[in-house]
């Protein structure tokens, strides 16, 4: 997939973003994978953190915790916080659900 300067800035900064929550869980490289699908035209961009595991008590409290931590690395970028759906899923999860779509892409394809 050919991308922009202004999708490459997007997915760098998103990348550096999860690596700081990845740090902050004392996970690996291993323990996580980022998919992103990009729509700048209209300002969206939904990012699917696939992970060992995540704190919180079910769907909403543990996307509670991450989208905190995310909002926070990303206070010096407003757009892309601001344009960012999050979705979290367990290596378990992942294996149980459906195939995610063609539009997302694994970020290290980028």
């Amino acid at each position: 997939m050919a991308i922009n300067a202004l999708e490459k800035k997007v997915v760098r900064r998103l990348k550096k973003a999860v690596q700081a929550y990845a740090r902050h869980r004392g996970w690996s490289d291993d323990d996580y994978q980022l998919y992103l699908r990009l729509n700048l035209d209209w300002l969206s961009v939904h990012m699917i953190i696939v992970g060992k595991d995540f704190p919180g008590r079910g769907p909403h409290g543990r996307s509670q915790l991450v989208r905190e931590f995310l909002k926070n690395e990303l206070a010096d970028e407003p757009n892309i916080r601001d344009a960012l759906g999050l979705s979290l899923l367990t290596f378990e999860e992942l294996e149980d659900e459906a195939p995610l779509g063609s539009e997302f892409v694994d970020v290290q394809d980028l």
